[in-house]
């Protein structure tokens, strides 16, 4: 009867190492591991650091995003009062501003929409001088048809898997396209474009009058702000 119980007693405790090694598991330097001894902090916490919207500044304005693409005017009067000189300097500053978290794009808008890419891009250290070696080598020239490019900067945001987009317009005067005025077109049209609901935040140089009202209507239609840059 004791034998038995010795006997008993052995293989209990047999059983109790077994299990013991079988809720380990062995690291690659041969030291046993508990399967919860996990690092700190999670998996996740790359992927929300690279989801985080940062802020940027243009015309002493603050912008939130994740994607920015820039909608600016490239009219013959953007050519008047050292404007275009200005407008290069602070889209260089903002540009070169993006962390590499960010995507980007840049468009430039006149009687015809010219684009730097026709999708968005990282912000890379060799994108962010790509782009703006190429916006420093443009001059101003044609009609302020705005709308076309409003719509074409929200087709470029949509090619980002990015969350916060954001589309920032540029502008001096009314939006007179092959000498119309059309206000009321060109609202309806980018207004019609932003199905997704993406914000656009509207900067008018040297406006006033309709012409602020018109970039001031764009702005709080479409979730933004509006900056007069005077």
């Amino acid at each position: 009867m004791k034998h038995s119980h010795w006997l008993s007693l052995l293989l209990l405790a047999t059983f109790v190492s077994f299990v013991g090694l079988a809720a380990t598991d062995v690291r690659g330097d041969g030291e046993l591991r508990r399967p919860l001894d996990l690092p700190s902090g999670g998996a996740g916490g790359d992927e929300d650091e690279e989801d985080a919207p940062e802020t940027i500044t243009f015309y002493g304005s603050d912008y939130e995003g994740d994607c920015f693409v820039w909608a600016l005017d490239r009219s013959g009067s953007m050519g008047w009062n050292g404007r275009w000189g200005v407008l290069q300097t602070e889209l260089s500053a903002a540009i070169l501003s993006l962390s590499s978290m960010a995507d980007f794009g840049v468009l430039f808008w006149s009687s015809n929409v010219i684009t730097w890419q026709e999708q968005a891009v990282k912000a890379t250290t060799s994108n962010k001088a790509a782009a703006n070696s190429w916006a420093m080598a443009l001059t101003p020239d044609g009609w302020t048809c705005i709308a076309p490019g409003v719509v074409k900067a929200l087709d470029i945001n949509r090619t980002s898997h990015k969350h916060k987009k954001v589309v920032i317009v540029l502008s001096d005067g009314e939006p007179i396209c092959n000498g119309t005025n059309i206000p009321d077109e060109s609202l309806e049209a980018i207004n019609g474009a932003n199905w997704d609901m993406q914000e656009i935040s509207t900067i008018g140089v040297e406006v006033s009058g309709p012409g602020q009202t018109f970039l001031q209507q764009i702005a709080m239609a479409n979730q933004g702000t509006y900056t007069a840059a005077n």
